[in-house]
């Protein structure tokens, strides 16, 4: 069901200035799929990766954000 990408998925990828990736795996599958998909948007793509093998919480995903942002 997800993949192929659909045109909604590019609408959306259009439609936002950056794009983060949350992703449960240190290599960004995701993102790297979704860069070769589309291209043109993947400047806009940020991945973060978790990989302790603990599940995600909303707190790191939001703390992970506020670094990449902060610089």
């Amino acid at each position: 069901r997800s993949l192929p990408f659909n045109t909604t998925l590019d609408k959306y990828l259009n439609s936002h200035n950056q794009i983060f990736v949350v992703e449960s795996n240190r290599d960004g599958q995701m993102k790297n799929i979704l860069s070769i998909c589309f291209p043109k948007y993947a400047e806009k793509l940020v991945s973060i990766a978790h990989n302790d093998g603990l599940a995600l919480s909303a707190e790191w995903i939001t703390r992970e954000i506020e670094s990449f942002l902060e610089g």
